[in-house]
C-alpha cells in the first residue's frame, strides 16, 4: 500500500523532489511522458505546486510505456540524470519542458528529449547507471497497487493513515489534489 511504501519514497535520494525537504504534506506522482493522461495532468499538478509551496513533491519516472515506444524509457533516463547532476531546478525545467512539447502518445522522439534537454548540461554517457531507481520506482509502483500512469499519491509526511492518504489512480484535476492536501493538513 501507500503507506507500506512513504519510507522507501522518502528515503531514496534518487528520486525527483521538489519543495521543502521539512515539507509536512508529500505528493506523489508516477508518471510516463508518452502518457497522454500524464500530459493532461502536468498542468494541473503545476498550478497545484504554485499554491501549496509548503509541500513536497515527488516525480516518479515510471515509463510504462517503454516496451512499446523507446523514447519513453529515454527521457525517464534523462530526467533521472538531469535530478542525479544538477539537481531541482534544472529537473523541473526539463520535466515541464518534455511535456511542454505536447508530445505524446509515442509522438516523443529521441531527438526531441536531445533538443529540451540540451539546454541542460549533462554526462550522456552515465544514463545507464540510473536503471536501479527505475527498478525501486517499479517496485514502488507495483507494492502500491498501481496498475498504470498517472498514479498519485498525496499524504503527511508524518502521522499517514488510511483515513488522510489519498490515491489516485488515473487523470484528476487540480482541485481534487488541492482537497486530498487540506485532508492530510487536518
Amino acid at each position: 500500500t501507500a503507506l507500506e511504501q512513504q519510507a522507501n519514497i522518502l528515503g531514496n535520494k534518487n528520486i525527483p523532489s521538489w519543495g521543502p525537504g521539512d515539507g509536512k504534506v508529500m505528493v506523489v506522482e508516477f508518471f510516463d511522458y508518452q502518457c497522454i493522461w500524464c500530459s493532461r495532468f502536468a498542468p494541473e499538478l503545476e498550478k497545484v505546486i504554485g499554491s501549496n509551496t509548503d509541500v513536497r513533491y515527488f516525480f516518479m519516472e515510471w515509463p510504462v510505456f517503454g516496451s512499446r515506444w523507446p523514447a519513453s524509457l529515454l527521457a525517464a533516463k534523462t530526467g533521472l540524470q538531469v535530478w542525479k547532476e544538477k539537481g531541482s531546478e534544472a529537473y523541473r525545467s526539463y520535466h515541464n519542458a518534455v511535456y511542454g512539447t505536447g508530445l505524446n502518445e509515442g509522438k516523443l522522439t529521441q531527438e526531441i528529449i536531445e533538443k529540451v534537454s540540451g539546454h541542460i548540461k549533462f554526462k550522456q554517457n552515465t544514463i545507464d547507471e540510473i536503471n536501479t531507481t527505475l527498478k525501486n520506482i517499479n517496485d514502488i509502483a507495483t507494492a502500491t497497487g498501481l496498475t498504470g500512469t498517472p498514479g498519485i499519491i498525496v499524504m503527511p509526511v508524518k502521522g499517514a493513515t488510511e483515513e488522510n492518504v489519498t490515491v489516485f489512480s488515473g487523470m484528476t484535476e487540480a482541485q481534487n489534489v488541492q482537497a486530498a492536501i487540506n485532508k492530510s493538513r487536518q
